[in-house]
């Protein structure tokens, strides 16, 4: 784990324990939360990041829509063989 990240885990932590009150002795648990929600937010920039890359964002930035748009037929390159 790099120092940024635990940093950002540790505001993240902090930020759900003053939200539940502050109470006594749940600090692991409140530890574990951020620690998976900054994970998964990483996890999902990087899957992002990779559909652009290879050009399958759609226009609000998702990936499913330009996929499901190429899967159609919309914009693709090929087309069907004559008979």
């Amino acid at each position: 784990m790099k120092p940024d990240d635990e940093e950002l885990i540790r505001n993240r932590a902090y930020e759900l324990w003053e939200r539940a009150g502050r109470p006594q002795g749940d600090g692991l648990k409140y530890w574990f939360q951020a620690a998976e929600e900054v994970q998964s937010t990483f996890d999902r920039v990087g899957v992002l990041e990779n559909a652009a890359v290879l050009g399958e964002t759609d226009e609000a930035g998702g990936i499913g829509d330009a996929k499901e748009r190429r899967n159609r037929g919309g914009g693709s390159s090929q087309t069907a063989p004559r008979r």
